[in-house]
């Protein structure tokens, strides 16, 4: 599934990683939240409205992988099928809220959960498919 992926998509995330990961988890407790789309939860609403209060969030959350993969038909298409199934998952599947990411990420903070550090995490809003 990763090797699917353009190379051009691919290369400024590595790059990313690999300067966050040569940080030793002594010095920054870190992690590298991958989200693919994310929308408000109000489509009418700024990017950054206030929430009255918090609500939880219905996200799939996994660590050193996607959550919830998906293959489609499109990945069955000769030569660019991995491509057209990659865009696709990564472009209409994996989209999420912004206040769900927020409250993700208050939600770990407040625990103070060690399950996310010195990780790569992607997260994806839950579907039919994935409950």
């Amino acid at each position: 599934m990763i090797l699917s992926m353009p190379r051009m998509i691919v290369e400024q995330h590595e790059a990313t990683r690999e300067v966050v990961e040569a940080i030793p988890l002594s010095e920054l407790r870190w992690s590298l939240l991958a989200i693919g789309i994310m929308d408000p939860l109000n489509p009418k609403q700024g990017v950054f409205e206030l929430l009255d209060k918090p609500h939880h969030h219905d996200l799939l959350v996994k660590a050193t992988s996607p959550p919830g993969w998906e293959k489609t038909w499109l990945g069955s298409v000769p030569l660019i099928g991995p491509y057209l199934n990659w865009l696709y998952v990564g472009l209409v599947i994996y989209r999420t809220k912004y206040e769900d990411v927020a409250d993700f990420l208050a939600e770990d903070l407040e625990s103070g959960s060690e399950e996310w550090v010195g990780k790569k995490v992607g997260v994806k809003q839950k579907s039919k498919k994935d409950v």
